[in-house]
C-alpha cells in the first residue's frame, strides 16, 4: 500500500474510531436515561431528539446544497432511521440486563458478520469486498471475542 493511500485511510479510520466510542458511550447513556425516564422508548425518542438538533445546527452552520436526485433513491435507502431507532432502543433495553460490555460486543460481532456479507455480495451499492481467509479469521475472531466476553 502506497503512502498516500495510508494518509486517505487515516481521516475514515479516526472517524470510525470515534463512532464506535460513542456507540459505546451512548450504549450505557442512553441506559440510564431509560432508568430515569422509566421507559427504554421515551429514552430513545429523547435521544432521537437530542441528535436531530445537533443534526440541524450542523447543518445551519454547514449549509450543504441538498441534490437534486436525493428523491431517486431506492426505497430501502430511506430505512437507515429504522436501524438507528432499533439500535438505540435495543441497546437501552439490553444493556441493564446484559451489561455494556457484552451489549456492545454482540452489537460489534453482528455488524461485522453482516458488514463482510454485505461487502462480498456487493448489496445495498457497496463495492465488492469478496471473502477471504483472512476475512474468515477476522470474524472468528471477533465471535470468539463475543463469547468471551458474554461468559466472562
Amino acid at each position: 500500500m502506497k503512502a498516500v493511500t495510508l494518509l486517505q485511510l487515516a481521516a475514515p479510520f479516526v472517524i470510525a474510531i470515534l463512532v464506535g466510542a460513542g456507540v459505546a458511550l451512548e450504549t450505557p447513556t442512553n441506559a440510564l436515561l431509560a432508568k430515569s425516564s422509566g421507559s427504554f422508548l421515551w429514552a430513545s425518542l429523547f435521544s432521537f431528539l437530542v441528535g436531530a438538533v445537533v443534526l440541524i445546527a450542523a447543518l445551519a452552520v454547514r449549509r450543504p446544497a441538498l441534490a437534486l436526485g436525493w428523491s431517486g433513491a431506492p426505497w430501502y435507502a430511506w430505512v437507515g432511521g429504522v436501524y438507528g431507532a432499533l439500535l438505540v432502543v435495543g441497546s437501552a433495553w439490553a444493556t441493564p440486563k446484559l451489561g455494556a460490555g457484552t451489549t456492545l460486543v454482540v452489537i460489534v460481532a453482528s455488524q461485522v458478520v453482516l458488514g463482510v456479507v454485505l461487502d462480498h455480495f456487493s448489496l445495498l451499492g457497496l463495492a465488492h469486498h469478496p471473502v477471504s481467509g483472512l476475512r474468515l479469521a477476522g470474524v472468528m475472531i471477533v465471535a470468539l471475542g463475543a463469547v468471551l466476553i458474554a461468559r466472562g
